[in-house]
């Protein structure tokens, strides 16, 4: 027979751990008690709980509910939620705000029976979920230039809140990795002269009083002496056999014309069939037919992909059929533009490629080419043409394509303004820096781009005289906050709309920016922020002279 069990069980502290939310559901704490005599055989602990306020009566009935953990009594088995015998204790989660509680633990040493040897109920005690203050810290970004060509750098730190606000915040807490540099409480960066480009890496903490968060950045800082990275390339086979290994270099590319592989960062893959290592050796696997993927790598904050095969060996071979330089049909003079090449195969698959060789065949003086499929335009008296090709080789294969691009004078407008344009991405007079890729969602025309990056730019550019409203569209798949929209009347800067691609309502719908008088030629430039900022396409509509303003405070973040 079991001994009685004591009733002399006794809670003897209660621990809340720091809430991290300003909902309702606040907060999470400990109970711990004192731990009955060995002998007893405590098999479980029940604990008791119930709600109210400052004035409800101590003591049962204890006919709490709405935790996470169950309705009181919440059963706690010894040896599978009480693993220290000595020293016992539960965490509960989800109180609510701004409710008393009040918790009596007993034990029990018969678990098996339909009346279990149960103790009195111990000592209560009382506790009070406080009511959450103010907005909840939702993340912090530092602020500030990813590269050091000079012997001081400032740093800000910018927190933002859960209720779609954001404000600059001060810390102590930077910190930098490496010994050519030192960082102020301020954030005030100060570097030595580098023989050769340093990275490192900026951090700060910044604690909200309930809640910290932090950040970090990579920086470079730059060689006073020698040539500048220009870009990084991948170099090794396009095509790997199957249950074999492909080796693959990253070779960096410098403003000089010199170039040299370098130890890359970090390599990345997509295959389902092979996995790389971090010197860039990708083993294969056995694949069932010949599967398409993509290598990449990482150095020195650039990036580089390249397309690859997988062979399964009972499949013939895969040959290179043609390629197609791609990119737009024309583009304004003073300006620049990018073109992607595509190779397609044998067996009917494509992928984009780096050609060994770009060039221009005609029109030279009015355009040149500045790095792979980069057009660089010069100012022509009226529209020109430039000629593109370029040439690629793969395996024993070369195969070419050539374009011509129409260069567009802006100093000759239209007879009359029309009273709607729509660009979708990808459209004569788009352009991009940094890297944009297809997100495959529902979206305007044929798709929408998204970019994980920071400070990359994505530009709409068209002829427009008059009075425009301008409205912009992204997709789902967007989540950033804060998104600085450009608003150019040729060189001059108009405004700067920051937007919220964050919030539902504002996703796949025309989101009307404001209306804007335009001489003769339109910009509008969408800065990127780290976190997925989507363009799908930008609409300009001639504003009527009923036109009296728009409310925008629903897309805002804020404006400056």
């Amino acid at each position: 027979m079991y001994n009685p069990i004591r009733s002399t069980l006794i809670v003897i502290f209660l621990t809340v751990i720091a809430a991290a939310t300003v909902s309702a559901q606040a907060d999470d704490i400990i109970v711990a008690w004192d731990p009955n005599d060995p002998a007893e055989q405590v098999t479980e602990y029940k604990l008791y709980y119930k709600t109210g306020n400052s004035g409800t009566p101590s003591g049962p009935p204890y006919n709490g509910t709405g935790l996470v953990e169950g309705n009181s009594p919440i059963t706690i088995p010894v040896g599978q939620q009480i693993f220290n015998e000595n020293n016992p204790e539960y965490t509960l989660t989800g109180l609510t705000a701004g409710v008393t509680y009040q918790f009596a633990v007993t034990a029990c040493n018969d678990n098996t029976s339909p009346d279990p040897n149960e103790s009195r109920y111990s000592n209560e005690v009382t506790y009070f979920s406080p009511e959450p203050v103010g907005p909840g810290l939702d993340y912090i970004e530092i602020e500030g230039n990813p590269t050091i060509q000079s012997n001081t750098a400032q740093y800000t730190l910018r927190a933002h809140f859960n209720n779609d606000t954001s404000r600059p915040v001060s810390t102590t807490s930077w910190e930098v990795d490496c010994a050519d540099a030192e960082i102020s409480r301020a954030g005030m960066l100060t570097v030595v002269d580098v023989n050769a480009d340093t990275k490192c890496t900026i951090s700060a903490s910044y604690d909200s009083g309930v809640i910290t968060r932090s950040d970090q950045m990579d920086i470079v800082i730059k060689s006073a002496s020698g040539p500048e990275l220009d870009r990084i390339a991948i170099e090794g086979s396009k095509s790997v056999a199957e249950n074999s290994i492909g080796d693959y270099n990253c070779i960096a590319y410098y403003t000089d014309g010199t170039s040299a592989p370098v130890p890359a960062e970090s390599w990345n893959e997509d295959c389902n069939g092979a996995d790389i290592s971090p010197d860039g050796m990708l083993r294969t696997d056995e694949v069932d037919q010949n599967i398409q993927c993509t290598v990449s790598v990482r150095y020195d904050s650039k990036y580089s992909e390249m397309g690859i095969y997988i062979r399964n060996n009972n499949n013939t071979i895969v040959t290179l059929d043609r390629i197609a330089i791609e990119g737009p049909d024309s583009v304004n003079e003073d300006t620049s533009a990018t073109f992607t090449c595509r190779a397609h195969y044998s067996d009917g698959t494509d992928q984009i490629v780096s050609p060994g060789t770009w060039a221009i065949t005609t029109g030279a003086s009015f355009a040149e080419m500045t790095c792979p499929g980069g057009l660089n335009t010069h100012a022509v008296d009226a529209d020109e043409t430039v000629g593109i090709i370029a040439s690629y080789t793969e395996g024993q294969s070369i195969r070419s394509d050539e374009i011509q691009v129409a260069v567009k004078n802006m100093n000759t407008f239209p007879s009359a303004s029309p009273d709607k344009i729509v660009m979708d991405n990808g459209d004569p007079g788009t352009s991009s820096t940094g890297r944009w890729r297809s997100t495959k969602t529902k979206s305007y025309g044929r798709t929408s781009v998204l970019c994980r990056q920071s400070r990359k730019k994505y530009t709409f550019e068209t002829e427009l005289e008059g009075k425009y409203i301008v409205s912009f569209k992204w997709t789902k798949k967007a989540r950033a906050k804060s998104v600085p929209v450009q608003i150019w009347d040729g060189n001059t800067l108009i405004d700067t709309v920051r937007v919220n691609q964050s919030k539902n309502r504002n996703r796949n719908r025309w989101n009307r920016l404001g209306a804007y008088t335009f001489s003769g030629r339109a910009r509008i430039t969408v800065i990127s922020r780290y976190r997925s900022t989507v363009v799908d396409g930008m609409k300009f509509t001639k504003a009527r002279r009923r036109y009296a303003g728009l409310d925008r405070s629903s897309i805002l973040a804020n404006k400056r």
